[in-house]
């Protein structure tokens, strides 16, 4: 996941389950990721798409096509 050059980021404490944890570890063993931090950064991202694009489709006062919602 690339960010913007300058942009800033804030530190969150979250409990998560041992195996969500260990699930996680994995998958940066394996390779498909540099680090937990950046697993759960790009699961975050993943999760607010797909929300936002729920609500864009299930509310029409939210425009279509607009994508200032999503974060990049």
């Amino acid at each position: 996941m690339r960010r913007k050059e300058g942009e800033k980021m804030r530190l969150i404490t979250v409990h998560l389950p041992i195996a969500y944890i260990n699930a996680l570890r994995s998958l940066v063993r394996i390779g498909l990721y540099p680090n937990v931090s950046e697993a759960i950064r790009v699961a975050i991202r993943d999760f607010i798409h797909k929300e936002m694009s729920r609500v864009n489709e299930s509310y029409s006062g939210i425009s279509r096509g607009r994508n200032d919602l999503f974060l990049s």
